[in-house]
């Protein structure tokens, strides 16, 4: 859709330029220009001839530039959030105002912040008698909660519990109920007639156990036994039938594993081995650094926060105000006089002027040389004689169609200026291929024919054609890669006197429209 919209706007154009031609040897004539027969004729293709100039094929740098349209956002915005309920008084910063870290933007009621001092002091009082009462030191012990045997141990001699925890989910496995089970693949073609509930054997090393089918599904059948010999979980078993017919083979597992958790101490001693039988307390393990229990810890750490929320309370009694606690611009100001703040609700965002992103709109027959880390050119439209540099960060592989015609947002980041503000409107100019010191045309000297390029090169004889093969081309210039020297002249075809014309009034055109647009708004 947008190239068959690029043609239309092609043959518009070209009617304007016909159109206009006609109008003007219309006015030839009647102006007197036609004096003998041929001679008005020779004169509109005098005008309608391009124009030709020559240039040398010289070395030099080229750079193909993609061009896109955004507007500016912030590369970080920092949201400030309320500790306590203050109550404020006086609201003096304002959404868009550039603020300093340490700037007032608030001020606070002073007995709200007296009432908040005095019961976080009460907490810390009441916080304080929990502590001193509370049990401090860990087991050394590490005790069994259910019977059962073990049937595995995650941990040995040296390691931190809470890492072994975290690792495996629990620092041993125990067989809660004493049963194992295992899970084969069932053959549905070996003609056998399975039910839950059904009575199987199992079969490891020589052993056999009686049991039952607990689960069909899946084309899977699980078998749990009762664990009489101290079989090894993850051995494998065979299943087989009352009367003897295998049903399948597969590994065993425990039929209710109960995984012990260990959350502080270090390993000191192992006492049980896999497959030992234990009881409820009964010893599994030994552990040292055990100074202090996790239920203490938290209670110190409330402690520690509620030491912080003190000292700002203190220096808010000094000074009952909310302070800029970055530079930037101030924004989503959420503070209103004569209503209290919310613990942990947002008070204002500040957005850093240290950098900015520009989402930059690339069409997508362009967006394919776009790749993150190059470098650009940025514009704005307020500050349109100065350039800014800038980078490419990402590039978003949706696209979004409008009218027929799909555009890839391309998001660069640039360094902060005094100058920018958010949502003002820029053009980034993306270089996507860069070649130095390579042989260069002007790219009005490459002619095409049934798919070949070729210039005509200009030679004491007169003019030579000579197919090419460019490498990098921009509006202006054209690489060589085959077929011309350094120091050759080649013909460049310019523009007609008509086209030229044409041009002109197209300028004038569109000056005009602007201009009206203008005065509408």
């Amino acid at each position: 859709m947008s190239r068959k919209k690029k043609g239309m706007g092609k043959w518009v154009v070209g009617g304007l330029v016909v159109a206009a031609g006609v109008a003007y040897f219309g006015f030839g004539e009647q102006l007197g220009i036609r004096k003998e027969g041929g001679e008005t004729m020779n004169r509109q293709q005098q005008m309608m001839q391009a124009s030709t100039s020559e240039a040398q094929v010289l070395r030099g740098d080229i750079q193909v530039v993609t061009e896109g349209s955004g507007s500016i956002e912030a590369a970080d915005k920092q949201a400030i959030y309320a500790d306590f309920p203050l109550l404020v008084s006086e609201v003096i910063g304002e959404n868009g105002d550039l603020v300093s870290q340490g700037e007032v933007i608030a001020r606070l009621d002073a007995q709200s912040v007296k009432d908040q001092l005095r019961a976080s002091r009460q907490q810390l009082s009441s916080l304080d008698e929990t502590i001193r009462t509370a049990p401090q030191s860990g087991s050394e012990s590490l005790t069994a909660p259910v019977k059962g045997r073990v049937k595995r141990i995650f941990c040995e001699k040296g390691d931190l519990l809470a890492d072994v925890t975290v690792e495996n989910g629990g620092i041993m496995e125990i067989a809660a109920d004493g049963k194992l089970e295992v899970t084969v693949p069932v053959d549905t073609g070996a003609g056998l007639s399975l039910h839950t509930g059904q009575d199987i054997l199992v079969r490891i090393d020589g052993e056999e156990e009686e049991g039952y089918i607990s689960a069909l599904e899946n084309g899977e059948c699980t078998a749990v036994f009762e664990d009489r010999a101290e079989y090894d979980v993850d051995d494998e078993a065979t299943v087989t039938t009352a009367e003897g017919r295998i049903i399948g083979s597969g590994r065993m597992v425990s039929h209710y594993p109960y995984l012990v958790q260990a959350e502080y101490g270090t390993v000191k001693e192992v006492k049980v081995e896999e497959n030992d039988y234990v009881e409820v307390g009964s010893t599994l393990l030994t552990r040292k650094f055990t100074t202090y229990t996790n239920g203490y810890e938290d209670l110190l750490a409330q402690r520690s926060e509620l030491l912080e929320d003190l000292t700002l309370l203190r220096g808010l009694d000094k000074e009952p105000v909310i302070l800029a606690q970055e530079s930037g611009i101030l924004c989503e100001l959420a503070l209103t006089e004569g209503v209290s703040t919310v613990p942990n609700g947002q008070m204002y965002s500040v957005i850093s002027t240290d950098s900015y992103h520009l989402k930059a709109q690339i069409d997508e027959l362009d967006i394919a040389g776009v790749e993150e880390g190059q470098k650009a050119v940025i514009v704005f439209d307020a500050l349109d004689e100065e350039e800014f540099e800038g980078k490419v960060t990402k590039v978003s592989r949706l696209g979004t169609n409008v009218g027929g015609v799909t555009s890839f947002t391309v998001t660069l980041e640039m360094a902060g200026d005094d100058r920018i503000k958010t949502s003002m409107s820029a053009t980034a100019k993306i270089v996507t291929a860069h070649k130095e010191d390579t042989l260069t045309i002007p790219v009005d000297a490459v002619q095409t024919e049934d798919g070949t390029k070729f210039v005509n090169v200009v030679t004491a004889e007169g003019t030579q054609r000579r197919n090419v093969t460019l490498g990098l081309v921009n509006n202006a210039t054209a690489e060589v890669l085959e077929g011309l020297s350094e120091g050759e002249t080649v013909v460049v075809i310019g523009t007609s006197e008509l086209e030229d014309m044409m041009n002109m009034m197209n300028a004038g055109m569109q000056a005009g429209q602007e201009k009206r647009a203008g005065g509408a708004e």
